[in-house]
């Protein structure tokens, strides 16, 4: 079977000389014909409108490496004309950054800045180094963390 379709509907992987014209029509076809959730590669330079439009026509992941990478080089790049890079974890922690500059601009853009706090418990469950049990089982949830993972996760 197929798990996740990526459509082509005038987006490409890189960065655009000028916004796509996303071509919301084969977007709303293909949704309409599919069981799978409708991927979209090449998000970096969409509009926010556009993403939300897509968003709202089927689309369920969203990719913005480029966007991501060209975060990464700005607040590098930012960092080392400023001199507050001194060594290597002072250009880990820019990196670092400039990655989650991005991924909270687009949070905003995607509408699901509510979700943050979800995505915060994961990120830590990812990075804390504890295995999943002792994870659940030393830390409480937050309730509302409970009450995300219950709508979101669990429907």
């Amino acid at each position: 079977g197929v798990d996740a379709l990526a459509v082509a509907i005038g987006n490409a992987h890189g960065n655009y000389k000028q916004a796509p014209k996303l071509r919301f029509d084969i977007l709303e076809q293909t949704a309409s014909l599919v069981k799978a959730p409708l991927v979209l590669h090449g998000g970096t330079g969409i509009l926010p409108d556009d993403f939300r439009k897509c968003i709202s026509l089927g689309i369920n992941k969203i990719n913005i490496a480029t966007a991501t990478f060209d975060s990464v080089e700005q607040n590098v790049r930012t960092a080392y004309e400023s001199s507050a890079i001194k060594g290597y974890y002072d250009l880990q922690t820019a990196e670092v950054d400039g990655a989650y500059n991005n991924a909270m601009k687009h949070i905003e853009i995607f509408d699901c800045s509510d979700k943050a706090e979800l995505f915060k418990y994961f990120n830590w469950c990812l990075t804390s180094g504890a295995t999943a049990a002792k994870r659940l089982q030393y830390v409480p949830l937050p309730e509302n963390v409970v009450q995300l993972i219950q709508k979101e996760v669990l429907k």
